[in-house]
């Protein structure tokens, strides 16, 4: 998403393909994208079927150890 939100703000219905995230996985995926681990693309999409790439996991990585304070 190209504009900042709150984490009040963070819900999955911001995607375009959002009902395409499994029921089972929904409440855990709203989490990590509120505490900011995840994003979405730049076409309000999550792609919840794609793979992810080298890049994107290491932004998950990152932003997990900077939140446990292990990096700053």
């Amino acid at each position: 998403f190209n504009e900042v939100l709150n984490k009040e703000d963070k819900k999955l219905s911001n995607f375009k393909d959002s009902k395409e995230i499994g029921a089972a996985s929904r409440t855990h995926v709203e989490k990590v994208y509120q505490a900011g681990y995840l994003e979405g693309f730049l076409d309000d999409t999550f792609r919840p079927s794609a793979e992810a790439n080298r890049a994107q996991m290491a932004k998950i990585l990152y932003n997990f150890l900077e939140s446990i304070e292990y990096i700053n």
